[in-house]
């Protein structure tokens, strides 16, 4: 079962301290990397059978934000991160008919991300040929600004409908698919 693959990787390493759970690194690169996710009819993902994880159930509860069990918790920064020419491939059997999809030539680029001042993401990918743009822009102190983008154009309606049958009954049998949203967030309120 593939889950993932890459070409190249760099990445540069500051401490690792596995002891008291310090992590930091520099600057990483990935290129040509390939993803593959699965969701199976009974609702299992491939990553959940590589981890041999039940299948979820509907009472299913996430905890987030559990701290080790040893009650420590890790300390974990790197540098700037850049993902070029990204593949993700996606295919969901748990819908009466199955989707699938490819999310191409994803180029992303973090900087700045564990540190307080302002950060700074940008995205850019194709999916099923539609063109996505992203930004995200933010200061993450507490009550900090905060600028968010996404576009989406031309996406064939009908990549869709096998999610619009499974919860409407109803197939899309043509359209496009175009969308925009821009958003600030000052002061923890939305403008």
């Amino acid at each position: 079962m593939k889950l993932l693959s890459f070409d190249n990787m760099s990445l540069d390493v500051k401490l690792l301290d596995m002891d008291s759970g310090i992590y930091r690194f520099g600057d990483m690169s990935l290129s040509g990397l390939e993803v593959y996710f699965h969701k199976f009819a009974d609702r299992n993902t491939n990553i959940r059978r590589l981890r041999n994880l039940p299948p979820p159930s509907d009472s299913a509860q996430i905890e987030e934000g559990k701290a080790p069990r040893d009650g420590r918790t890790s300390d974990f920064t790197f540098g700037d991160l850049s993902v070029t020419g990204a593949d993700i491939h996606i295919c969901d059997e748990s819908l009466e008919k199955t989707f699938t999809g490819e999310l191409e030539d994803l180029n992303l680029y973090l900087r700045n991300f564990p540190h307080e001042n302002r950060r700074d993401v940008r995205l850019r990918a194709f999916f099923n040929k539609a063109q996505i743009d992203g930004q995200w822009t933010s200061t993450m102190q507490k009550g900090g600004d905060q600028h968010i983008e996404f576009r989406l154009a031309n996406a064939d309606a009908r990549d869709f409908s096998p999610y619009c049958e499974h919860y409407t009954a109803y197939p899309i049998e043509k359209g496009v698919i175009s969308f925009t949203s821009v958003n600030s967030i000052s002061g923890s309120r939305l403008e």
